[in-house]
């Protein structure tokens, strides 16, 4: 049951809360020159009021201990990331994303803040993303890049609930205006509140049953300000790494690596993924020209466990001439999930390549073989 989950994070939804893809060549050193990567994301806040709102909630956030019913994994703590990002048609957003801590590259809620006013009030409204789950995944983790954030307008969103926010002098408190509908726990409708600190944010959330009782809830959930759990690298070029998990021996020069992966385009569609093939993309590290650029860069000190979300801009992907049976345009840049599941050494003798069945060219090696 997501019951805890729910009445913990986000008010309404969560409180607060073909041949293998072929790499493309080395692109000249000119078109580096050319490629204009966007700017850091700097958002513009209304008014000072939303500002410190936006500001201070901006950040990574972990539950004091574990919530219950999370999923059928059992209990977990909960880490919240969230960051100022674009939505088209809105302003004062924010982009976040729950997770278990000990899952950090699967979120179970993905949701869009907004800071408005109205009648006066300062009120925080929450939205869902409207997509389907393989397509919403693609903004995992990129709370570390909102520069790369998708775009996002406010006709993909659902208004979910308002809570009224108030100033406190050290920080903000919030209350939904009255109950909304909801599912959870047989419940029919639910209520929530909340207070924000630089350093605490505190969640309680009440479900009422069809006589209006009080049929779970009540008791307050505490998150403790955090550095990211996820290691974040920046690379020269523009490229981001989100690494969730690295937990065996570096791979080395001439290993041969098992990788499994999904790969996104910019409009949030899947033009490739290994797992329903069957068989993960197997290449010798470092890859070369078995790989885009970005790809190779990515592997870079990678072991079996590894969990990756690697943002690449285009010149580090297809560069100027894109991949046209893929659907990927020119200088587009690529989101993949890579999960390293194995790595045979030198002296093992190792199966022949597995290359995608459908001729895809997606995720890897040059059109010019």
């Amino acid at each position: 049951m997501l019951r805890d989950v729910v009445r913990a994070l986000l008010p309404a939804a969560v409180l607060l809360v073909g041949a293998p893809a072929m790499a493309q060549d080395e692109q000249p050193d000119e078109q580096a020159s050319t490629y204009q990567l966007p700017e850091p994301y700097q958002p513009q806040w209304t008014d000072a009021d939303a500002g410190d709102l936006g500001k201070m909630l901006t950040g990574t956030w972990v539950s004091n201990g574990p919530i219950a019913g999370l999923d059928d994994s059992g209990d977990a703590q909960v880490v919240l990331n969230i960051a100022p990002v674009p939505v088209e048609g809105m302003s004062n957003t924010l982009y976040v994303e729950a997770a278990r801590t000990d899952a950090q590259d699967r979120p179970f809620r993905f949701a869009i803040f907004e800071i408005l006013h109205y009648k006066g009030q300062m009120r925080l409204r929450t939205h869902e993303i409207v997509a389907e789950p393989q397509s919403r995944a693609v903004y995992t983790g990129l709370w570390a890049a909102p520069e790369w954030f998708p775009k996002l307008t406010a006709d993909e969103l659902i208004p979910t609930a308002d809570v009224v926010v108030t100033d406190t002098g050290s920080g903000f408190k919030g209350e939904t205006l009255h109950p909304y509908p909801t599912r959870i726990g047989g419940a029919i409708e639910m209520a929530s509140s909340f207070t924000l600190s630089q350093d605490q944010m505190v969640t309680t959330d009440r479900g009422f049953g069809p006589d209006g009782s009080v049929v779970w809830g009540g008791s307050p959930t505490t998150f403790k300000r955090s550095e990211p759990l996820a290691k974040v690298t920046h690379f020269d070029g523009g490229m981001v790494m989100v690494e969730y998990a690295n937990p065996g021996d570096p791979v080395q020069d001439g290993d041969r690596m098992h990788v499994h992966y999904t790969g996104w385009l910019a409009d949030k569609s899947i033009f490739d993924e290994s797992r329903p093939r069957g068989r993960a993309f197997i290449f010798a590290f470092p890859p070369g020209t078995r790989a885009i650029k970005g790809w190779g860069m990515g592997m870079e000190g990678a072991s079996v466990g590894t969990k990756r979300k690697l943002i690449i801009p285009g010149p580090l992907a297809y560069g100027d001439r894109g991949n046209p049976r893929a659907g990927i345009g020119p200088n587009e840049p690529l989101y993949f999930e890579i999960e390293v599941v194995h790595i045979d050494k030198p002296e093992a003798t190792p199966e022949d390549e597995a290359a995608p069945a459908d001729g895809a060219n997606t995720h890897g090696e040059s059109d010019e073989d």
